[in-house]
C-alpha cells in the first residue's frame, strides 16, 4: 500500500470511529430497518496461513469473528431459505434483516469460516463456482496472484512482465502490482487471459498449475454435504467456471448458468434457485436479458456487486450487497457504518468516498 493510500485510509478510519461514537450507525440502522443487508465475503484465513495476504478477497478470521459478533447483536440474521420464502410468498422480511454470503466456494470457507459460523450459530450462503468444486483448479485471478508473486520473488525483470501485462511501475510490491494486472486481464477475452497466464508460467518456470497455496483451494463435495447437513449453510450458483455472464454467448448460458444448478441439486438433494453474478456490476457484467434468462430457468433472485442495502422496493435479480475484504472495509467502525448504509449513501449521493 502506498503512503498516500495509507494516509487516506487512516483518515477514513478516524472519521468512522468518530461517527460511530456519535451512534450515527445506530441511527441509520433504525432509519433502514426495513431494508435487507447482504454482506459478502470470499476467502478467510487464520494464523496457520503464512503471512498476510494482500488480497481484498481474503480476510483474517479474527476480523470475521468481530463482524459476526456485531451482526448477531445488531441484526436479525436470516437464512437463504427464509429470504427466498419471503420472495415467493411476497411477504416482508423481518426488521433489520441480514444475509451472510460467501462467493466462489473456497475450502477455507469450510476449514476456517464454518467453525466460526457454528460458534455464533449464524446461517450463511456459499455461492459455488461449480466446476471447480472437488478439483485442484485455480481461478484465473488467483493463479495470476501466485504467478506474479513467484515472478517478483525470482526477480523477473519488469520489462518482461510488461511485455504481457502492459506498463508496470518500477519497484512495486505484490500488493500494488496485482490489482493493476488483474484489472487489465479482467477486460480481456478469456482466450487472451489464458494466453497471458501461459506466458507468465513460462516466466515463472512453472509447469501446469502453481503450487496450490491454502487460501486458493476449493471445497470438496464431501465438505459441501457436511456443511449442508449442519442446517446452517446453504448453497447457490456462481456459474460453472466464474465467467462474467456478459462475456458469454447465448449458447453458453445453459452450460454456465443452468448446468451447475442441476449439478448441485443432484448432489445435495435440495432445490437451488438463487444465483450470484461473477464480478457482478449491473449493466456491465450482466444485463436485463440475463435476468430474464435466470427467471425462465427457475432462479428466484440473483445477487450483484451493487454496493448498498435492498429497500422493500428491490429488484430481485440485481440485489445489492456490502462487500467486505482485507482493506478498510473490514475495520469494525467502517463496517458498522457501511452495513448501516452510510458509505453507499455517500458514494452514490455525495460522490465523497471513492
Amino acid at each position: 500500500m502506498g503512503e498516500k493510500t495509507r494516509l487516506k485510509e487512516d483518515c477514513k478510519t478516524k472519521i468512522a470511529q468518530t461517527l460511530c461514537k456519535l451512534n450515527i450507525d445506530g441511527l441509520l440502522r433504525w432509519v433502514n430497518k426495513n431494508s435487507l443487508l447482504v454482506v459478502t465475503y470470499h476467502g478467510v484465513y487464520d494464523k496457520f496461513c503464512r503471512g498476510t495476504l494482500p488480497l481484498f478477497t481474503h480476510l483474517h478470521v479474527d476480523l470475521l469473528r468481530e463482524h459476526l459478533k456485531f451482526l448477531k447483536s445488531n441484526y436479525n440474521v436470516i437464512s437463504l431459505s427464509e429470504f427466498t420464502s419471503c420472495l415467493k410468498e411476497r411477504k416482508p422480511w423481518p426488521e433489520r434483516a441480514a444475509l451472510i454470503t460467501f462467493d466462489d466456494g473456497l475450502r477455507n470457507n469450510y476449514e476456517v469460516a464454518f467453525p466460526v459460523l457454528k460458534e455464533f450459530d449464524l446461517p450463511a450462503v456459499i455461492y459455488l463456482t461449480v466446476n471447480y468444486i472437488g478439483t485442484d483448479k485455480l481461478l484465473w485471478f488467483d493463479e495470476l496472484y501466485l504467478l506474479l508473486k513467484k515472478c517478483l520473488e525470482d526477480a523477473v525483470k519488469t520489462e518482461l512482465l510488461a511485455e504481457y501485462l502492459g506498463p508496470i511501475p518500477d519497484s512495486c510490491d505484490i500488493g500494488e502490482l496485482y490489482p493493476i494486472c488483474s484489472k487489465r486481464l479482467k477486460n480481456k477475452s478469456i482466450m487472451e487471459r489464458m494466453e497471458i497466464i501461459k506466458r507468465l508460467k513460462q516466466l515463472a518456470c512453472i509447469e501446469g498449475n502453481p503450487i496450490l497455496s491454502e487460501p486458493f483451494k476449493f471445497l470438496s463435495w464431501e465438505q459441501v454435504l457436511e456443511m449442508k447437513s449442519s442446517g446452517l449453510i446453504e448453497f447457490g450458483v456462481h456459474t460453472a467456471t466464474h465467467r462474467m455472464v456478459s462475456e458469454l454467448s447465448p449458447d453458453e448460458w445453459e452450460k454456465e448458468i443452468v448446468a451447475p444448478k442441476n449439478k448441485i441439486e443432484k448432489i445435495i438433494g435440495n432445490t437451488i434457485d438463487t444465483f450470484c453474478y461473477p464480478n457482478g456490476v449491473p449493466d456491465v457484467d450482466f444485463f436485463q436479458e440475463h435476468e430474464k434468462f435466470l427467471k425462465s430457468r427457475g432462479y428466484v433472485c440473483a445477487f450483484s456487486a451493487h454496493e448498498g442495502l435492498n429497500s422493500p422496493k428491490y429488484d430481485q435479480y440485481r440485489l445489492g450487497r456490502i462487500s467486505v475484504g482485507s482493506d478498510i472495509s473490514s475495520e469494525i467502525n467502517f463496517f458498522r457504518l457501511n452495513t448501516a448504509g452510510f458509505i453507499s449513501f455517500l458514494r452514490t449521493k455525495l460522490k465523497f468516498i471513492t
